[in-house]
This record gives structure tokens, sequence and C-alpha cells, in this order.
């Protein structure tokens, strides 16, 4: 017994050595701490202190503690790693291979309940890529399925080493109200609207908050009582309702359904969002914008246009980037094509700052991610870039990246592809 409890000692300890026994400072950078809305500069020859995983100061030209390992930054530009708030990356590698999509169900019990996350391939290449192209979270965005109106649970990843992969299920609930899913058993948009208010009035008939949102409480249930759960996160304001929805109608509703119901919404897509800023900044309504969409694909986005996020940004709405239109780029190029929507969104008008808060700082609030998640102030965790030059200009890379404190490899399968094939040339 007690040979077992020394192993079992031994071997806890070696699990977390790594994680509580980093220390080091990372010096002569220009860091962006993201700790204010309105200071927008960096600071200059800064000594970043790391310790078990955490942010203990950022300070100009601070002192390192003696025998703590020091990496010089090279006057490097410093930002926390950056969340790409719509992706379906770890849920799917190839659209023309069944076996390597996960990200939607096909049982019709199990609708608004589908929890994605348990399907996220931790091995995928694709995280690598995003990985090393600075990206260091994002949130999982599950397609309707059999119901067209709910897709599951939103999840919030955090891309840590090979088999590391942190993964936070039920950070969400999606649904999709629009023209591409309205034709698909329904016929209007208008019985959609009918059905979400039905299903959330429903699940608020015998609603006791004070018992939902702890870990484990939706667990393994019957699928009925799964979806039911679902919806009580959300009258609960635990958990955002995330909906997918571009048509300026369609946004009304949502603002009318989020004050009659006291619930947290997210928008993704918004194409017209711009005609109602005002309305959605005083409803508390955060809106996911893929900036370069700026040519409509569809009725409901008539009237999109490139300045969309600038002017729901000016008017105070909290405003994120992600890959909205779920094609493959979104997952494999989850960090590079991130990067390139946010200096999208900056020749159209958005403040660089405000573009960098809006791949950082706001999707770790909005998604309920730890403390300083998405800043570099004391005690925030350390996930944190060291860049060649500006992150939102293509031709910069990502000279290191740092997740809880750990240094992350940036060799990816392309890397050695073309190592490989450049050999004997």
């Amino acid at each position: 017994m007690i040979r077992c409890v020394l192993i079992a000692l031994i071997t806890l300890i070696m699990f977390l050595s790594p994680a509580m026994g980093q220390e080091f400072a990372v010096v002569d950078v220009r860091a962006y701490t993201m700790e204010s809305e309105d200071v927008a500069e960096p600071i200059d020859n800064a000594t970043i202190l790391v310790r078990d995983g955490r942010i203990i100061s950022v300070v100009a030209a601070g002192d390192v503690p003696d025998g703590v390992r020091t990496i010089n930054g090279g006057n490097s530009i410093v930002t926390p790693g950056l969340f790409n708030a719509a992706t379906k990356l770890g849920l799917q590698e190839m659209s023309g291979a069944p076996e390597t999509v996960d990200y939607k169900s096909a049982d019709s019990d199990l609708t608004v309940g589908f929890d994605p996350s348990l399907a996220v391939n931790q091995l995928s290449t694709a995280i690598v890529l995003a990985r090393a192209d600075g990206m260091t979270n994002a949130f999982l965005t599950p397609n309707a399925g059999k119901d067209p109106l709910f897709g599951g649970y939103g999840a919030v990843i955090r891309l840590g080493g090979s088999r590391n992969i942190e993964v936070r299920a039920k950070a969400g609930v999606l649904a999709y109200v629009s023209g591409d899913y309205n034709r698909d058993g329904f016929g209007s948009r208008a019985v959609l609207w009918q059905r979400l208010r039905g299903e959330l009035t429903e699940a608020r008939g015998e609603l006791s908050c004070n018992k939902t949102g702890k870990k484990g409480d939706i667990g393994d249930l019957p699928l009925g009582k799964s979806n039911e759960k679902a919806l009580e996160l959300v009258l609960c304001r635990t958990v955002p309702l995330v909906l997918f929805t571009d048509r300026e109608s369609d946004l009304r509703q949502l603002i009318e359904l989020a004050s009659d119901y006291n619930i947290r919404s997210v928008v993704v897509g918004g194409a017209q969002a711009w005609q109602l800023a005002d309305k959605l900044a005083d409803a508390e309504i955060s809106v996911i914008v893929t900036p370069s969409v700026n040519i409509p694909s569809s009725f409901d986005e008539i009237g999109v246009r490139s300045d969309n996020i600038s002017i729901l940004n000016a008017a105070g709405v909290d405003v994120m980037i992600g890959q909205v239109a779920g094609n493959i780029g979104s997952t494999y190029n989850a960090g590079l094509g991130l990067r390139m929507e946010a200096a999208t969104a900056v020749v159209e008008g958005l403040d660089w700052y405000e573009a960098l808060r809006a791949v950082t700082v706001v999707p770790n609030r909005v998604f309920g991610s730890a403390d300083g998640a998405g800043t570099l102030v004391s005690g925030a965790p350390a996930d944190f870039v060291l860049w060649s030059g500006d992150p939102f200009e293509a031709s910069t890379n990502a000279h290191a990246v740092f997740v809880a404190g750990h240094e992350m490899p940036l060799e990816t399968r392309q890397d050695m592809l073309g190592q490989r094939y450049m050999q004997g040339q």
C-alpha cells in the first residue's frame, strides 16, 4: 500500500513539475499588455517575468532575478496569443473525407445538447500550423445538423503542446437563423424564431439557476435532458446564445429575445449588423465578424460592407474576428487567416489596437476564459507570442509561441516536407 502511494506521488510530481517549475524572463521586447482599452502604446524595452505558467510582471527595463533563465527578444513585438472566435479547428481535416468531419449531429434526438468537443482531434496537423502562426485559443462552432435551428455546444480550445490541447466544453450554445437553414423542413424563418422562443420558454418552466453551470452537471444525461440542460445554461447566463445570422430583421428579433429572456447573446456573421450598431451596443450583444466578407453571397447579406466591424466597434459593440464561412481555409489557415482578417479590418478603418483586442482580450472575456486571459497583466495565463514584426503583416512570422509558460515547437508538417524535398538540391 505504501509503495503504491509513493509511486502515485512520484508520478504526480513528474506530471506537475514542468508547469510548476518554469520560471524565465523575456527581455528587450515591445509588449502590448492589453491592460487598458484606451492605452494603445506598448511597453518598450519590457521585461516579462513568468513563473508557474503565469505572468508575474511586465515592466520597462525590469530586473531579472538571479538564476532565472533569460530570453533576449531582440526588440520583438510581443502580444497575447491570438484567439480565433469562429473556426472548426480540430473538428475537420478534409471536407471530402467524412471520417474527419465531426462538427454536426445527424441524430435528431441530440440537437442543442450536441457536444462536439468530445471529437476534437488533438493531433491534427492544422492545430500545429495554427499555433505556429501565433494562435493559442479558438472557439469551435458546430453546424446545424438534423435540426436546422440548433448546432449544439461551442467549445474553447487552448493550443498547448502535442496531446496537451485543453478543451473547455460547453462554452456557448449555437443556433442558426438564416436563409441557408430555414428551407430545411421549416419553410419560413418565422418558424425558427417561434421554435427558439418556445424551447426557451419550456426550459425556463422549472428552472433553478443555482443548480446549473457547475462542473459535470450536464455530463452523461439522457438525450432529452441534455438538450434541456443546454438551454438552462443559456437562461442562467452561464453561457451565451451564439446565433449565426446576417439579416437586419433577424438581428432585431435577437435583440428582443435577449431582452425578453435576459440572456447573453453573440452574433456570428452579422452582415447587416452595421445598420443596428447602436441597438446591438445597448443590448450588449457581441458580434463575430469576418472582415473580408464584403460581397453578398445570399439575399441575407445584401448591404454587407467592408467597414462593418469598424462601425460596430465605434458604436461600442464588443467585436471579435473569426472565419465564419467555415471553408477549408478556416481550418488549415486558422492562424494566418485570422491575422489577415484582422489586417483587412484595419485597412477598412478599424484602429490597429482595436483589431488586436478583437483577437485577444475580447473573445477571451466573452467566452469565459480564465481571469486575465488575452492580456499580459500580472496573474494572467502566460500565453504570448514574440513576432518578427507587425502581426497583421503577411510577411511577419512568430519567433516564439508560449502557452501556459511553455515554449511551443514551431516546426510544422509543411516545414518538414519542405526540408525533405529540398535535400540534395
